[in-house]
């Protein structure tokens, strides 16, 4: 009987230690599992401001990779550079049960300079460890903790405790400490204060589900909690700032300017040579664009304050190169030379950047870009692109709210937004078809407004020629597709109305046309209009159109003299809230014409209308798949 028991306890001893490990996998709630490819089990960010010169930052995150979808937790990654210095780094790993199986510290990680590929300088860098490497079984658990001692403080990251979709949280915390007299702001969204005196506040969440996305979904992660947080006051290397108002951080911004030498007198000299009393201001705002184009190219620079103080301008003439920052301050100081005055602008870029919240002055930019005033308008300058058209801006800084940079401080303007009939592609296909279905033809496309980026033309302009093929064959997808010339143009006469890009491209293809007996059969209507595919028509959550555009293209099909048209295309017409569809075809002597117009308008919809959307979207693609029958003359 002692021996059975002795057996018992043997037996039952390794499950008991599973159920009170701490991380053992299978105490995850079930309803935190579904739709999870991990789980934050814990996680605690704490910020502990001993002076205006001084802070210190925990963090301590806990994350079970549940499966090989969640591969990118895999990567830890530690980011410090002067300004900042690493303590106490621990990082441990539990297997499925909780038990730990491997126990490391900061001498184990590969400690390297971060180079992003474009940057020139930097003085970042970066501890990491690719645990993947390790060849874990899934699922499995991490967890990191360390230390990082700030000399100043600008800001502090808002706080996400839902890093990504697809991922579950347990429990998260955010702590912010300060000496008493050094104030925070916050901007809470979702979210309110667990704990909150003087000197210190708390929040937290528990048990969030995680969020499976859906295509066309808009910013995933805008119901859930997250906290934004600013310093009222800080100093970065001696310069003192605070965020009371937009106008105060344009101050602070102003004392960084007027540190950064501009151009020399020799300098001036030949920027002054560029120009001439006969020109208008407009002319001598595009000339100065187009040097700076021509003579310049963008790399990013981030060394000590550099992340926010441009380079001398002086530099940057002599190097010809600088960061977004430098070659703004370059360009104006060049219109400064020639009697123009411009603004420094700050921005937060990119084609899906949150808005900046007017509400909540902070620093909430990464772009730094040049607004010239212009009587009624004003004339928008990127000066990091030498492929962006003249005062032109699409999506990556266009229709946001910006800080710009007066001489008195600062203020919040908004960007123009580009209305859908400046949006525009306007194709022309002429193409002759052989008695064998062989076809020649020629491709003239014209691009306008935002079409000018998103068709990704503004970025092929740079490409190689590898590169530039590679993207006409996908464009027009037809086998055994040849390209006997082609050529990408950006139009320098630019107007508000004129297009900014042309692609021409003379082409051919065998038996485009399916010659069967007396019949060729034949698609015509082959351009790529990279529309969504959708699996199913259910949906959870919104769905954003985020532009409105138009697309015109004509095809004007020469046949042999010896088919005559069997079967034709009928014209149609979709109309719907999301955008409009409409075929026209016509048959002239020996020639088929056929023009479609597809209209897309903006917005974001409810769930209940994405079957309506996806089916508009079906009947555009149906349309544009149907064939054209041509038969032999007796």
């Amino acid at each position: 009987m002692k021996n059975n028991f002795i057996l018992l306890l043997v037996f039952l001893f390794p499950q008991f230690i599973s159920a009170q490990l701490e991380y053992n996998v299978a105490s995850i709630p079930e309803e935190l599992k579904e739709d999870a490819e991990a789980v934050v089990r814990y996680s605690s960010t704490e910020w502990k401001v001993i002076s205006m010169k001084e802070a210190l930052q925990k963090e301590h995150e806990v994350i079970t990779l549940l499966n090989d979808n969640a591969e990118y937790f895999n990567q830890i990654v530690i980011f410090y550079d002067d300004f900042s210095k690493i303590n106490n780094v621990q990082i441990k790993v539990y297997d499925k049960i909780g038990a730990e199986v491997l126990k490391l510290k900061a001498k184990d990680l590969i400690d390297i300079p971060l180079n992003d590929g474009f940057s020139v300088a930097t003085d970042s860098r970066v501890k990491t460890l690719d645990v993947s490497e390790l060849n874990f079984n899934y699922p499995y658990t991490i967890d990191v903790s360390y230390e990082i001692k700030h000399k100043g403080l600008l800001g502090i990251p808002s706080w996400h405790p839902v890093p990504r979709p697809n991922v579950s949280v347990e429990k998260s915390e955010l702590i912010v400490k300060s000496v008493k007299g050094y104030e925070f702001k916050f901007n809470e969204i979702h979210i309110e204060k667990k704990e909150s005196t003087e000197e210190s506040n708390i929040w937290e969440v528990t048990n969030i589900k995680a969020l499976d996305t859906e295509k066309l979904m808009p910013n995933w992660d805008f119901n859930l909690p997250q906290v934004k947080i600013a310093p009222v006051e800080f100093e970065i290397e001696g310069f003192k700032g605070n965020t009371r108002s937009w106008d105060e951080i344009g101050r602070w911004y102003n004392q960084l300017l007027n540190k950064t030498e501009g151009l020399s007198e020799e300098e001036k000299k030949e920027i002054q040579s560029l120009v001439n009393d006969e020109m208008t201001s407009l002319e001598k705002i595009e000339t100065i664009y187009s040097f700076l184009q021509k003579n310049t190219r963008y790399v990013s620079i981030q060394l000590g304050i550099g992340g926010w103080k441009p380079f001398d301008s002086n530099f940057v003439h002599e190097k010809k190169y600088g960061d977004c920052k430098a070659l703004t301050y370059y360009t104006k100081n060049m219109l400064e030379t020639i009697g123009i005055s411009s603004h420094y602008v700050l921005v937060n870029a990119g084609d899906d950047a949150d808005d900046v919240n007017v509400d909540f002055p902070s620093m909430q930019f990464n772009h730094a870009f040049l607004c010239v005033p212009n009587g009624a308008d004003s004339i928008w300058l990127e000066c990091t692109s030498q492929t962006v058209p003249f005062g032109h801006l699409g999506t990556f800084t266009g229709d946001r709210h910006v800080l710009l940079i007066s001489e008195d401080g600062g203020s919040i303007v908004k960007t123009p937004h580009s209305e859908k009939s400046n949006n525009k592609i306007l194709g022309k296909n002429n193409i002759t078809v052989a008695p064998n279905g062989d076809i020649t033809g020629n491709i003239k496309n014209k691009y306008f407004g935002i079409e000018y980026d998103e068709s990704y033309f503004s970025a092929l302009l740079l490409q190689a020629k590898r590169e530039q093929e590679d993207w006409i064959k996908y464009s027009f997808p037809i086998e055994d597709f040849k390209i006997n010339d082609y050529s990408f143009l950006k139009n320098t006469d630019f107007t508000t109305s004129s297009h900014l890009g042309e692609l021409n491209v003379d082409f051919s293809a065998r038996e485009f046309c399916a010659v069967v007996g007396e019949r060729m059969f034949f698609k015509p209507i082959y351009i790529k209009l990279g529309l969504p595919n959708f699996s199913k028509a259910e949906r959870k959550y919104d769905f954003e159109l985020s532009n409105s555009f138009i697309n015109e293209y004509e095809y004007t099909y020469t046949i042999p003299e010896n088919y005559s048209i069997e079967k034709n295309i009928k014209e149609q017409k979709i109309e719907t809230e999301f955008g409009t569809f409409l075929l026209k075809a016509k048959v002239e002597n020996n020639q088929l014409i056929y023009s479609f117009t597809l209209e897309i308008n903006k917005g974001i919809y409810p769930p209940n209308k994405f079957e309506e959307f996806a089916k508009f979207i079906k009947s555009v693609k149906k349309i544009n798949n149907k064939k054209v029958v041509l038969l032999k003359k007796p």
